[in-house]
């Protein structure tokens, strides 16, 4: 079986090669659920998506997962999916990774390498992708050929860029710092004491009223031991 046969002309897949495609025909209507959890493009990741399931002719009513893969150095696309359903994850590398050196002296320090990455390499995140989406459609690794060869026509004029970068605020001078810290802790200070003393009057208010049910009991206890009917 290959992987992700090639379709006839004007896209789409044979009925015959995937058990749940009739299920998963695209449709008008159909809505991408797509959740993002990495620094790359969420725009670029649902055009990258689309463009996938609209030129294979099958649903974009799924839920797709973009996360980031577990090793801070890793380079390349992983991913996992349910066999027979419409939900699959795939982990892309990140833009941004921790690397550990070991300096001459022997000692480890860890350093930021910036943008290594500034786009998606959307080969591999195709051959991950339609790999998941096999398993979707009901194929198991049996029935796929192990290999990293796919014919992926609607790369055309897509990216996966990383996102951009948010401007930092410039750190405040120390004395600054110190005035607000102090304010904010005085405005928490005056709120607690606002919140109590709320608190202490509706006491008062619950306590006067157990009061008076607590005298009307001592009142009829007394009328009671005295012999009188209450």
């Amino acid at each position: 079986m290959n992987h992700i046969p090639r379709p006839a002309a004007g896209g789409g897949l044979s009925p015959a090669a995937y058990p749940l495609l009739a299920r998963q025909r695209r449709r008008d209507g159909d809505k991408l659920h797509l959740k993002n959890e990495t620094d790359w493009n969420t725009a670029d990741l649902k055009r990258f998506v689309r463009a996938a399931l609209r030129y294979l002719g099958v649903s974009e009513d799924r839920n797709v997962r973009i996360t980031n893969r577990r090793s801070l150095d890793a380079i390349g696309a992983s991913g996992c999916a349910y066999l027979n359903s419409r939900s699959m994850t795939v982990r892309l590398p990140r833009p941004i990774y921790r690397a550990t050196i070991v300096g001459d002296d022997g000692a480890r320090e860890e350093w930021r390498r910036r943008e290594v990455m500034h786009e998606v390499d959307l080969r591999d995140f195709a051959y991950v992708f339609l790999h998941e989406l096999e398993h979707n459609l009901g194929l198991e690794h049996r029935q796929m050929r192990r290999s990293r060869k796919v014919f992926t026509p609607w790369l055309a004029g897509l990216v996966v860029r990383a996102k951009a970068e948010k401007a930092k605020p410039a750190p405040l001078p120390a004395g600054e710092r110190r005035a607000l810290t102090r304010e904010a802790r005085e405005a928490k200070a005056r709120q607690r004491l606002a919140l109590w003393e709320r608190k202490m009057r509706l006491a008062k208010t619950k306590v006067a009223a157990w009061r008076r049910k607590v005298a009307r009991y001592d009142r009829i206890q007394a009328a009671c031991r005295a012999g009188v009917k209450p």
